[in-house]
């Protein structure tokens, strides 16, 4: 009766892990191993701001969720402590948050992650990190439409503003 019970909530905590998968935008694992409360605090709190989460796993139930996910992961993500964060809006702002703090906290390591269901190594995690933000993608494709408006709308003007000040020179000197 107990195991039964034991089984049941490992296999809830397994579906939990799947949905989290599934449903994020995008999912780092990391080594905490180390990390003070406070420090996690921080990371918490740092994560939050750029809606995400990180909760701790056993090894076994991840690796349980991502074979049920048929998921393709290395073998030395799921040993030593885990953490899973996962980021509901923007995978590459919450990459950054994760790498930025294990770069002033070296006892944060990172190990690897999925982004659209594909496995991303230490070295992806840190080049989503590097991209930019998808507020700032949005604000370079409005400037990057902007700005031929911009530049056709004073092709056009021009002949009458020089037409405009050909006429004031004109006028001053009658």
């Amino acid at each position: 009766m107990a195991n039964e019970t034991v089984l049941k909530q490992k296999q809830a905590v397994v579906k939990e892990i799947e949905s989290v998968i599934q449903e994020s935008a995008g999912v780092v694992f990391a080594d905490y191993r180390g990390l003070t409360m406070s420090d996690l605090s921080e990371l918490r709190a740092q994560l939050r701001q750029e809606e995400g989460t990180v909760k701790v796993y056993k090894n076994t139930l991840l690796s349980s969720a991502t074979s049920n996910l048929k998921l393709d992961v290395e073998e030395t993500v799921f040993s030593g402590p885990t953490a899973l964060a996962k980021f509901s809006e923007d995978a590459a702002s919450g990459a950054k948050v994760l790498v930025s703090f294990s770069k002033k906290n070296d006892k944060l390591q990172i190990k690897g992650g999925f982004l659209d269901n594909k496995f991303l190594s230490v070295k992806d995690v840190k080049h989503l990190a590097s991209l930019p933000t998808k507020p700032e993608l949005i604000a370079k494709v409005v400037g990057g439409v902007k700005a031929p408006l911009t530049n056709l709308h004073m092709v056009l003007s021009s002949p009458l503003r020089s037409l405009v000040y050909v006429l004031n020179s004109i006028k001053d000197n009658k």
